[in-house]
């Protein structure tokens, strides 16, 4: 068995192709292959890659009509027979020596799966880069060789780049998960990558710079990316699919994640990119299930952008800003239910109950999920949100920070027509104060 298959898939790379190729050659392991498919290249890329062939014995160049990077790699995976398999972009290049790094580093954990760093050439200004996301740099470096999965070790695995090109990944493990890129023309790589990191207790994080990635390159399959919004919504449904199976708070993570890259690509598209985004982000957005994200990443920049833009706003004029305007508004109900049952919901019980007349009016405390909480708080029914009639209150007060009320504030919003109230950051501050 050879120690290494590299796979590239090749589209009118002319430009880079060469340098690509010379980079894995002198990694100097006799026990590797290298895999490229020409994916219908219009440009000198076949010829070029013909006459490397012709030249390397372990060069093999298999082609297929256009169909795409993820059609590609499952076509040079078919035929490939080496231990780890790393999955190579034509217009990237492998750093000196990374191989045997890599190679070393998986073989001393039995890893399935072992995620590198990366450094950047930025083809805009033309300088060697270390980008944040791609080199990890902001993690702690106790996690370099720690063998860990997804459960344990999600806060990175879920924070640095999915691209395959980062990784090497066993190929005996693909094969027993039946593992494949999916068929779309870009984006075909987040939705590998979660199926990759799921399956395993054997990912092993190396502290080795093992390519260097060119951005700011319309011509790859980032740049095309732009012009294909709808790959990244198709990608989000394909994923939230695969990982039905997961604990219900690690899918609303990996969830929250898959959709705050997506904003995070609709807020860098040009106003007429964004505009046409807009008819597929309708139907995308309509009646979409916020709670199946963890909402502490919705308040975040890309994210408030995008649903903002699509018009989802949590209504300032149902926020509550003061202890005045709270007990005004408890005066003047009759049947209130509580949402929350944390930090803040607690404190607003306590004040409520100190300060107020609270026979009968709280009809309950409602939560997202019930299974941690108790049945009664201070005497208070607690039921989950899906348990109760939402519709036989006249308020609805949700007692949580702001940065997760908007998804809460849209699911409430579904279900009834009572005025639905959100706490000021600052109103909730005082509250802990109060108690």
């Amino acid at each position: 068995m050879l120690k290494i298959s590299t796979i590239i898939p090749v589209y009118n790379a002319a430009k880079y192709i060469s340098r690509c190729l010379d980079s894995i050659l002198s990694q100097g392991i006799k026990e590797q292959e290298i895999i490229c498919v020409d994916d219908g290249s219009t440009d000198s890329s076949l010829e070029i890659l013909r006459k490397y062939e012709k030249a390397h014995s372990n060069i093999h160049v298999l082609t297929q009509p256009n169909r795409y990077a993820g059609v590609a790699r499952n076509n040079g995976l078919t035929i490939a027979t080496g231990e780890y398999v790393h999955f190579m972009d034509a217009d990237d290049y492998v750093l000196p020596g990374a191989y045997a790094k890599v190679y070393e580093t998986a073989k001393a954990a039995s890893a399935d799966y072992v995620k590198t760093r990366s450094k950047t050439f930025d083809m805009q200004s033309g300088l060697l880069t270390e980008n944040k996301y791609f080199s990890m740099s902001g993690f702690p470096k106790s996690i370099y060789g720690k063998v860990c999965s997804l459960t344990d070790c999600h806060d990175v695995l879920l924070n640095t780049a999915r691209a395959p090109w980062t990784s090497f990944v066993k190929r005996s493990y693909l094969t027993e998960y039946d593992i494949k890129f999916n068929s779309l023309k870009c984006v075909n790589d987040r939705s590998f990558y979660m199926d990759v990191i799921m399956h395993t207790n054997s990912i092993v994080i190396c502290d080795c710079y093992m390519v260097c990635y060119q951005i700011h390159n319309k011509e790859s399959l980032m740049g095309i990316r732009d012009d294909n919004f709808i790959c990244l919504i198709k990608s989000y449904q394909i994923i939230k699919n695969m990982i039905t199976g997961m604990p219900r708070a690690l899918q609303k993570k990996v969830l929250a994640h898959e959709f705050n890259s997506l904003a995070g690509r609709y807020a860098k598209l040009s106003a007429s990119q964004q505009k046409e985004a807009a008819d597929i982000l309708d139907p995308f957005l309509k009646g979409f299930r916020w709670s199946e994200l963890d909402e502490s990443v919705l308040n975040a920049p890309a994210s408030k952008f995008l649903y903002e833009s699509q018009g989802i706003k949590f209504p300032d004029k149902y926020r509550i800003n003061s202890l005045t305007s709270l007990t005004s508004l408890y005066a003047n109900s009759q049947r209130i239910i509580l949402y929350g049952a944390g930090q803040v919901g607690l404190a607003l019980i306590q004040y409520l109950v100190k300060h107020n007349d609270a026979s009968g009016k709280i009809l309950c405390i409602v939560v997202s999920d019930k299974t941690d909480n108790p049945d009664l708080i201070m005497g208070i029914p607690v039921y989950s949100v899906q348990e109760y009639d939402l519709a036989s209150a006249d308020e609805i007060i949700i007692a949580t920070f702001e940065n997760v009320q908007l998804p809460i504030y849209r699911r409430l919003s579904q279900s009834t027509s009572c005025g639905i109230w959100g706490l000021t950051d600052d109103l909730c501050a005082m509250l802990r104060c109060a108690t």
